[in-house]
């Protein structure tokens, strides 16, 4: 007698379960396949895989949902497809997009700022924001409010005019122009900025020649690279890369390697204070403080953007409260800081 055997073929070793699947892409069986990429999708099917995400990850897949498609709770889909769509109304889902615990900025922030459109151009993104907005995976577009002002923007940054020239814009920019559609040309010019310079030697407060009319919004922005420390000579294991020399040096003293922009501390030497924390460079700075209210209170600006390894350059917006814009240094003692910041205001948000 002969005995026949059927052998049935599972996944092949070390292959996904359904059950990781749906962990890991927010898949529901029946409902949507939440961000899985059209392989993943063609992997569940081919398996005949009937699994749900694990309880305790809703929160977490929910939360993925909006930070990659901009969803807002009873307010909008964002840019989800039915599938993420389906898997957010199965959970059901509840939240809203939020940046990481770094404080970096969300997907939907970063196209709402630079004119991001996913699969279509990066606007006006420096490289530095490109290469975040890769590495969050992100899937956003502008929120539909923003399209005039950012068509505006970049009409007015590359001399775009509809129907008749696309100016300097390159391709990242004509594909984010494309993609909304605009009809915009070149504004008028916009009133012109005021520029100070901070040195970073001195506590002096440096006050502008403009007043900030009260309720008015204003834009500030700081760029550049100084030192608080004399003996930087090599960089700690923990710190990123120095650079040797201030982009605006000091008027006087030396100008050696320089670890801190206006916005972020990107490296720090051997031995610094800042080995006790083990939070990795670059790290959220407050060192460079303004006041609206004539000197009364100060306080760092506050922006979403992430570090600016090219530019080391950052914009505030801030309103008037019928006063000069003051700015200032905090670190003491200062002897031995060296490096300048150029800073400029202008009216408009």
């Amino acid at each position: 007698m002969f005995l026949s055997c059927l052998v049935l073929a599972g996944p092949a070793a070390g292959a996904p379960t359904c059950q990781e699947l749906s962990d890991k892409y927010a898949i529901i069986a029946g409902k949507g396949f939440g961000f899985a990429p059209p392989d993943v999708q063609a992997t569940w099917k081919k398996m005949n895989c009937n699994t749900r995400p694990a309880p305790a990850l809703t929160e977490a897949l929910c939360q993925e949902l909006s930070n990659r498609f901009g969803i807002i709770a009873g307010v909008t889909f964002g840019t989800a497809d039915a599938n993420a769509q389906g898997s957010w109304k199965a959970f059901p889902c509840n939240t809203k997009p939020s940046g990481p615990a770094t404080g970096e900025p969300t997907c939907q922030e970063l196209s709402d700022k630079y004119a991001i459109i996913a699969g279509k151009g990066f606007g006006f993104a420096p490289p530095d924001v490109q290469a975040t907005w890769k590495k969050m995976n992100c899937n956003t577009r502008p929120a539909p409010a923003l399209t005039e002002s950012l068509c505006q923007e970049l009409s007015n940054r590359f001399g775009i005019v509809a129907g008749v020239t696309f100016g300097t814009a390159d391709a990242n920019a004509q594909g984010s122009w494309k993609a909304f559609p605009c009809n915009t040309k070149p504004s008028a010019p916009a009133a012109p900025a005021e520029q100070l310079w901070l040195e970073t030697n001195t506590n002096n407060p440096f006050t502008s020649k403009t007043v900030l009319e009260r309720g008015k919004p204003y834009r500030i922005t700081m760029q550049g690279t100084y030192s608080m420390w004399e003996s930087f000579t090599a960089p700690s294991k923990k710190s990123g890369k120095p650079e040797p020399t201030p982009m605006f040096p000091s008027t006087v003293g030396a100008n050696k390697l320089v670890g801190i922009d206006p916005e972020f501390y990107f490296a720090w030497p051997n031995g610094s204070a800042f080995d006790l924390n083990s939070e990795p460079a670059p790290r959220r700075s407050a060192l460079i403080e303004v006041s609206l209210d004539g000197g009364k209170t100060w306080r760092h600006p506050t922006t979403t953007e992430p570090f600016s390894a090219t530019e080391h350059k950052y914009t505030y917006t801030v309103t008037g409260e019928g006063n000069a814009l003051q700015v200032r240094n905090i670190d003491k003692p200062v002897g031995d800081n060296y490096g300048r910041l150029q800073i400029s205001v202008q009216p408009g948000a």
